[in-house]
């Protein structure tokens, strides 16, 4: 009688032990599945879906290094650069951006003050996932007017490389981005620039 009863004792503890290890298992499959549909269903929100840039550059806060005009001294040039980057993917998580450049270009020469407009292609490649803290790099090819020593002007093809890098600022949407620039205007010596007078606007 007593063997009976211890065995029934056995039978019934593990029992128990066995229903104990098939509910915790199947706590931890429920548990293992809400984790992998929160992990799947909701993806996590990215800060860096830009789609559009426009920057700007004041270049007569830059410096430069060769003169804008065939057979001149001296000269005083200032220019404003305005360019339109679009991602070439649709966002700014591909990095790659190609748009074009116009710049107005005012050169006074001889106590004359002329004013023209150059137009180029551009490209760039940031070399950051963080657009807006992005390093990057551009080039671009395209029109330029060349203005002998009087007022004589003739249009001739020309490229930059260039090399910035973008800062965030305290207002949305914008950041710093000053560019040294190495330029070649057709038959004039190659330039460079330093513009430190650059900013990024961009948007989706």
């Amino acid at each position: 009688m007593k063997t009976v009863f211890l065995i029934s004792i056995l039978l019934f503890t593990s029992s128990l032990f066995a229903a104990t290890q098939e509910t915790d298992q199947a706590e931890t499959n429920d548990t293992a599945s809400v984790d992998d549909v929160a992990s799947t269903s909701i993806p996590s929100p990215s800060t860096n879906l830009f789609t559009h840039e426009i920057l700007t550059s004041f270049t007569s806060g830059g410096f430069f290094s060769s003169t804008p005009c065939k057979s001149c001294k001296t000269s005083t040039e200032m220019s404003l650069n305005v360019s339109y980057l679009y991602f070439l993917q649709g966002t700014s998580e591909d990095r790659l951006q190609i748009g074009a450049e116009a710049e107005i270009s005012s050169i006074s020469l001889n106590g004359n003050t002329n004013t023209y407009i150059n137009l180029l292609g551009v490209g760039a490649y940031n070399l950051d996932t963080d657009f807006k803290q992005s390093v990057f790099i551009k080039a671009g090819v395209g029109i330029y007017t060349i203005q002998d020593a009087g007022t004589n002007t003739e249009t001739k093809m020309g490229v930059f490389i260039a090399s910035g890098k973008r800062f965030t600022m305290m207002f949305d949407h914008v950041t710093y981005s000053p560019e040294i620039r190495i330029i070649k205007k057709g038959n004039l010596d190659f330039g460079f620039e330093a513009n430190l007078l650059n900013f990024s606007i961009y948007w989706n």
